[in-house]
């Protein structure tokens, strides 16, 4: 006999005990609704920082619009560096950028561009630095 000669089978997994077969499935569920919930939990902070990001922005280039007496109609990109939310709640945003390509100031007309650090949402910047590209 030669070690080719045996042969061994594979055996059958074993069947779990009905105790096993208790405790897996209420883990399973567990871990599933809290995999959910943690989920759900993302794409709801997801959706109102969207939200209120969109709204904070509209509302810095409406009062930089009224503050220049420029028409609604120009254009003013606004960038919020970071998170919203955590700065709306600190009562602090960190860097504002507002740009605008065009804008009649006076006599003149220049591509604009305005960086304001620690704005309070409800008060004026405390630093601002303004540049203006001819």
């Amino acid at each position: 006999m030669t070690l080719l000669d045996t042969r061994t089978e594979v055996l059958p997994p074993r069947p779990l005990l009905e105790a096993e077969q208790r405790q897996r499935g209420p883990l399973r569920l567990v871990v599933t609704i809290v995999a959910s919930v943690l989920v759900l939990v993302v794409l709801v902070a997801a959706l109102a920082e969207w939200i209120v990001r969109s709204d904070v922005e509209r509302r810095i280039a409406d009062a930089f619009r009224t503050g220049l007496g420029t028409p609604t109609s120009q254009h003013v990109d606004v960038a919020i560096a970071g998170l919203v939310l955590p700065q709306l709640l600190t009562g602090r945003i960190g860097e504002v950028t507002l740009s605008s390509p065009d804008l009649n100031i006076g006599p003149m007309a220049a591509d604009v561009a305005v960086t304001v650090v620690d704005v309070a949402p409800l008060g004026p910047a405390d630093d601002a630095e303004l540049r203006i590209v001819a």
